[in-house]
């Protein structure tokens, strides 16, 4: 896949005085939702206006979306699992902490279904976040796609994918993707009609580590792109096991540096590219969110204090 980039118009930044808001939710009433990895959820007013800390979540906060019931869903990646958050009062419950009776070491992105089913995905059974690029460099494929059905029982949907990440449900529901940030590329499961229970690939050989998915205002499928793939990370891949195991037991390792710029693309559901955005002025990196709504596209990052917009 070579999509032709184009700039981003009208590209602002804006600091939100807290550390890594990994995803960004856009409420009714036009306010921004996001945590941050102190364990907080942040509440960003309508037109990146003032912030506050709603609620401790404790860990690291990363995919959000909505359940019917109003309340926040929350992927946290420090083994705290799959929650769920009264924005009001500020309960937090514990939807899924083990399966399996092992912990769900790193719940990374979430999508609810009309009826409440949840999708979720778990980016390794080795490692919390903490540790979490050692899958990508090793390619052990971990990762996993689970579903918690309304009455709690939780089941496998995909397996033997290379850190498991962003996950959102078509717009019929009659399939679901993941992305594999370690494989470029996004997996298929379908759940109704004749293809359900089968797998397949939505989309390969992407030109960048795939982070979250969303689903715009405007019915796209929205990919954040965190760094482009470069020949640096081609050789790390092409090493035997046991010299990728070296390098991921190294201080700091990453295989490479991300490349200071934002990227981020709009699928339609057949899996045609329809949007493909940058921004290399140096401003904003390591994209992980990409959020459309009514005509703006808002990304986040799991590193710094800004968040960024842009306009259709």
């Amino acid at each position: 896949m070579n999509p032709e980039f184009r700039p981003m118009a009208g590209f602002q930044t804006v600091s939100i005085g807290f550390n890594g808001p990994e995803d960004l939710l856009v409420l009714d009433d036009g306010a921004l939702v996001t945590g941050n990895d102190a364990g907080q959820i942040l509440r960003i007013e309508r037109d990146l206006g003032a912030v506050s800390v709603i609620a401790e979540v404790g860990g690291r906060a990363l995919g959000l979306d909505l359940l019917p019931d109003g309340r926040l869903l929350i992927c946290n990646a420090m083994e705290q699992g799959l929650q769920a958050l009264d924005m009001t009062s500020g309960t937090v419950e514990t939807l899924v902490q083990t399966i399996d009776g092992e912990p769900l070491k790193f719940c990374n992105n979430p999508a609810v279904a009309k009826d409440g089913t949840i999708y979720f995905s778990s980016s390794t059974t080795r490692h919390d976040i903490e540790g979490s690029t050692k899958d990508l460099i090793e390619g052990q494929k971990t990762g996993r796609l689970f579903r918690r059905l309304p009455d709690g029982r939780v089941d496998l949907v995909l397996d033997d994918i290379l850190f498991a990440n962003g996950v959102a449900l078509s717009a019929d529901e009659d399939f679901v993707v993941v992305n594999s940030t370690g494989e470029y590329a996004m997996h298929r499961a379908w759940l109704t009609g004749e293809k359900a229970g089968q797998r397949d690939m939505f989309a390969t050989d992407l030109p960048s580590f795939p982070d979250n998915l969303s689903v715009g205002s405007d019915g796209l499928l929205w990919c954040a792109l965190v760094t482009p793939v470069t020949p640096l990370l081609k050789m790390v891949e092409r090493l035997p096991l046991g010299a990728r195991s070296i390098l991921a037991r190294l201080p700091e390792t990453k295989g490479t540096q991300p490349a200071q710029a934002a990227f981020c693309l709009a699928f339609q559901w057949d899996g045609q590219v329809v949007h493909a955005f940058e921004d290399r002025s140096g401003a904003f990196s390591f994209t992980t969110c990409a959020r459309e709504h009514r005509g703006r596209v808002y990304l986040g990052s799991l590193h710094g204090d800004k968040i960024a917009v842009f306009d259709l």
